[in-house]
C-alpha cells in the first residue's frame, strides 16, 4: 500500500524532492510523537533540522555523548 503523500501530491505535479520532503517531515512527525507517548518529556529533546541548524545540532549531539561517556567513567551512571 502507498502511503497517501507519495500518491496525493503527484496528482498536482509536486517535484520529487518535494515529495521526499513532505514524507520525510510526516516520518519525523510520527517519530516524535510515538517518543513523547512512550518517554518522560523531560528525557525528550527536540531538534531542528532547518539548514544551517545540522551542524549544531551535531556538535550538541557528540557534547552530550562526551558528558555521558565522562559521567559513566566518574562512576556517575544512576538516574538522579
Amino acid at each position: 500500500m502507498q502511503h497517501e503523500l507519495e500518491t496525493a501530491p503527484d496528482d498536482r505535479n509536486y517535484p520529487e524532492n518535494k515529495l521526499t520532503e513532505n514524507i520525510t517531515a510526516e516520518i519525523m512527525m510520527t517519530c516524535l510523537t510515538e517518543t513523547r507517548e512512550s518517554y518522560d518529556e523531560g528525557l525528550i529533546v527536540e531538534l531542528k533540522s532547518d539548514e544551517g541548524e545540522v551542524e549544531d545540532n551535531v556538535a550538541r549531539i557528540v557534547s552530550w555523548i562526551e558528558s555521558w561517556r565522562a559521567d559513566r567513567l566518574a562512576g556517575r551512571h544512576d538516574e538522579e
